[in-house]
């Protein structure tokens, strides 16, 4: 189940549900880089209002990179046929680390996304929210209310797969744009708090490393004026 929304509700004709696993069908298998671009190009790109900001995670289908880099392990004919695409001559004589030297002259510091420059093309912005914090997404607090829907309707214990998506189907429905307004309201106000906590995190630290050093200053002080000089006393002697 794939879909999108806004404080306007579920974006309409964004839906997508298909069995997972199926390989027949326009959409087939699990969910995947190939599928997701898909359902970018055909449910999201004609029906998302211009100039959108469009939010979701770093799921690995959603993150499918703009000429990826090979890595150390990458088959030695990859790593050639890459250099060679970036204009860097070298040969199979070479050695496979000697290869992997030139790559790294070559790799792009800053990473680049398939889906981000597809929906940048078309005038969108793409924030990718930070790993592990999907609490952050208004579409996990619909998703929630969908799966209590279904649960709570389920009452024969009998979920064939007609069942399932008909109960899904009529789960989203019961998503108002109200329910679309409060979760947005919610998640913002918690990225306030984040913020505001981040703040109060930096501070804290900042003021025990400017405590600690004053800390050692004084006590170097009080060692430097504290410490007994017996240069001019008398000399002491073992009793």
């Amino acid at each position: 189940m794939v879909h999108a929304g806004s404080r306007a509700g579920f974006l309409q004709g964004a839906g997508l549900i298909y069995k997972s696993g199926s390989t027949t069908g326009d959409y087939h298998g699990q969910m995947n880089s190939k599928n997701f671009e898909k359902w970018i190009r055909e449910k999201i790109l004609q029906n998302l209002p211009s100039r959108s900001v469009v939010v979701y995670d770093n799921a690995p289908y959603h993150s499918l990179k703009v000429d990826k880099s090979p890595s150390k392990h990458s088959v030695k004919s990859e790593m050639i046929s890459w250099l060679q695409r970036h204009g860097v001559f070298c040969g199979p004589a070479m050695r496979k680390g000697q290869i992997y030297d030139l790559i790294l002259t070559k790799k792009q510091k800053e990473k680049f996304f398939k889906i981000d420059q597809l929906l940048n093309a078309h005038g969108h912005i793409v924030v990718r929210l930070p790993p592990y914090m999907s609490e952050l997404s208004p579409i996990e607090l619909a998703w929630s209310k969908v799966r209590k829907y279904v649960r709570e309707n389920n009452v024969t214990g009998d979920l064939s797969l007609k069942r399932l998506l008909d109960l899904t189907t009529e789960g989203i429905e019961t998503v108002t744009a109200k329910d679309w307004e409060g979760y947005c309201q919610y998640v913002e106000k918690l990225e306030q708090q984040y913020w505001e906590r981040d703040g109060v995190v930096a501070d804290v630290i900042d003021s025990k490393i400017i405590s600690n050093l004053n800390d050692s200053v004084d006590d170097e002080e009080i060692s430097r004026e504290g410490a007994t000089d017996f240069s001019d006393s008398e000399t002491l002697r073992p009793l």
